[in-house]
């Protein structure tokens, strides 16, 4: 019989393939309900869920939750694609500024400066831990315009 304590979640692979968490009613019982409809899930306590959520589409389920650690990778350069598309937004601003007024000086620094943040997803994340990845963070995306 699987019934699920009240503090228990049903962590299992989702029709996308991530990692969901399902969180059973008080009375829940797995058996009533059809082992089938999870074909791959752990049960686990509130306490063994990860607290740092940063990288949740990169779970996978080992003996517990653990992390993709390329998926996360991934995931982490996507934030930086989020830091960098206002900046770019700006910088394409202040571009037409600069053909407008025929300054080709500022064309090529504003230019230099597009390329870096392009180039920001080339960056290596040499880490192996979720710490380690949050560790590497582009100068670039920090630098004011």
């Amino acid at each position: 019989m699987y019934l699920v304590a009240n503090m228990a979640k049903i962590i299992a692979y989702s029709n996308n393939g991530k990692v969901g968490i399902l969180i059973p009613a008080s009375d829940f019982n797995l058996q009533d309900y059809g082992s089938a409809n999870f074909q791959n899930f752990i049960i686990i306590d509130d306490s063994e869920l990860p607290a740092d959520k940063t990288f949740r589409n990169s779970w996978i389920l080992g003996s517990g939750i653990e992390i993709d650690i390329e998926s996360a990778k991934n995931e982490w350069k996507d934030k930086w694609r989020d830091a960098r598309k206002p900046k770019l937004i700006l910088l394409d601003v202040e571009f037409i500024k600069a053909v407008e007024s025929g300054d080709l000086q500022k064309q090529s620094e504003i230019s230099a400066k597009k390329q870096a943040l392009r180039d920001v997803t080339l960056t290596p994340i040499p880490g192996t831990t979720p710490e380690e990845i949050k560790s590497v963070w582009p100068e670039v995306l920090n630098d004011p315009l």
